[in-house]
């Protein structure tokens, strides 16, 4: 099962939920895509006061999911695919709201 990235609001509070617990929360392309279109999202809430980014079970987070990579076929070059990530990252430093990550350790 891919893995995913949920949102939940409540009132001035967002809080995003990586949930890919069986390999520790390791992203993928999905998910990648699930995350950017979040932070959009967050972007066009002016009421917004804080964020909370949180991993379920025992990991925030452990990096990329190595076993997906090459798995489907894209389009896009390495170069492109590497603007896409840096594009879709920029989005958490332009949040007008703080970004509290939730994590053990």
């Amino acid at each position: 099962m891919a893995g995913q990235v949920r949102l939940e609001v409540d009132g001035p509070i967002a809080t995003i939920t990586n949930d890919h617990d069986e390999k520790h929360n390791a992203f993928d392309d999905e998910m990648d895509l699930q995350l950017f279109e979040i932070l959009g999202e967050l972007r066009q809430m002016p009421e917004l006061r804080a964020v909370i980014w949180r991993g379920e079970g025992r990991s925030f987070s452990s990096g990329r999911d190595v076993g997906s990579i090459g798995t489907v076929k894209v389009e896009l070059s390495h170069h492109e695919l590497m603007r896409r990530g840096h594009r879709g990252v920029q989005q958490l430093w332009d949040l007008d709201a703080p970004v509290i990550v939730a994590c053990k350790g």
